[in-house]
């Protein structure tokens, strides 16, 4: 029972992204697929059926007890509705097989406008799930569900080797494609923000440094990002940004695109991420969530929060999503570090 004083898990979220004090260090872990594993489920059912994927959320949540749920499963669910052929193991998250634009990029021509979100392809999937669970927890936890970036939109309609060297050889046509994709984040966030959701990750895995240069950040992505963002806030919800891999060299950009805060991977130290914007990371999700027990889990998550609590702007989690292999019991550390971590007053 809840008494005078106490936060709730969306309390807590929405505080630490304004840097106020909240009774213990905020967590909220990126779990998607792995919730399979508590229910039993596949994650072709998962990424699939609204109903699956809201009640392996939930399941997940009430097990663990985190800050937050995730709503989402892959990072094709826009492509796929714009025309990229996608494969469906039984197991294992979807993914492209082949490209629309990969062998004719003079195929953009026909995508005129954006897939209406409520339906094209999976879509519906993930706003009736974020429905489904803002309805029955929405009040007392942070809802975040997912919409990629227009640049990872781009990726997995025309390739990423085809876009990287669009940006250099093209760049008229990979600024042409993604004013299509940013058209297409907004109308899907827009959507998931009706449906429920308080906030939105927003997915661009290609803007990682081992992808592309700081300059095609700031030539291609960086403005796309801001308008997104802007949009977002305009119709009420709040914006994490994630983008993989040691992003230290652009920490200073992804602040500048007006998210509210951050989701950082490993490499990073996120003491000095945590410096300039709230922050969410960042255990190794392979080496210590997967391959780790439980003691290196607890060890590895006190040195974040020693790292980074003062800051009022950590936000406990993994550095990526987590894989499904990964031992529940680990996630269960990575909880408890948090509950058990002191915060400054």
């Amino acid at each position: 029972m809840r008494t005078e004083g106490d936060l709730t898990a969306k309390e807590r979220m929405l505080r630490v992204m304004r840097r106020e004090p909240t009774d213990r260090v905020v967590v909220f872990p990126t779990v998607h697929h792995v919730s399979t594993r508590v229910t039993g489920q596949t994650i072709k059912r998962f990424a699939t059926d609204a109903g699956v994927m809201s009640s392996c959320l939930v399941k997940a949540y009430e097990r663990f007890q985190y800050d937050g749920i995730e709503v989402g499963v892959d990072a094709v669910i826009e492509a796929e509705a714009l025309g990229s052929e996608i494969s469906y193991p039984e197991d294992e998250p979807p993914f492209v097989v082949r490209p629309l634009l990969g062998e004719d990029k003079a195929a953009i021509r026909g995508l005129k406008r954006p897939r209406d979100p409520a339906r094209g392809g999976r879509m519906p999937v993930v706003i009736n799930a974020t429905r489904m669970i803002s309805q029955r927890l929405g009040t007392a936890v942070y809802i975040q569900s997912i919409v990629m970036g227009p640049m990872n939109i781009a990726s997995q309609l025309r390739g990423v080797e085809n876009l990287i060297f669009d940006f250099l050889d093209d760049p008229d046509y990979a600024r042409e494609l993604l004013e299509l994709t940013l058209r297409q984040s907004i109308a899907y966030a827009r959507a998931l923000l009706e449906a429920g959701a308080t906030g939105l990750d927003i997915g661009e895995a290609i803007c990682s440094l081992n992808t592309i240069s700081p300059a095609i950040y700031r030539g291609f992505a960086l403005e796309a990002h801001k308008a997104l963002i802007k949009d977002i806030h305009e119709h009420g919800g709040k914006a994490e940004l994630h983008v993989c891999g040691d992003t230290t060299a652009l920490l200073d950009e992804l602040c500048e695109t007006g998210a509210d805060y951050l989701d950082i991977d490993w490499p990073v130290d996120m003491g000095l991420a945590c410096s300039k914007i709230p922050c969410r990371g960042n255990l190794d999700p392979s080496r210590v969530l997967l391959l780790g027990g439980r003691s290196y889990v607890l060890q590895e998550a006190q040195a974040v929060i020693a790292k980074a609590a003062a800051s009022r702007g950590l936000i406990l989690g993994s550095g990526c999503e987590i894989a499904p292999g990964t031992p529940l019991e680990n996630i269960s550390a990575m909880v408890e570090a948090a509950q058990q971590g002191a915060v400054p007053g």
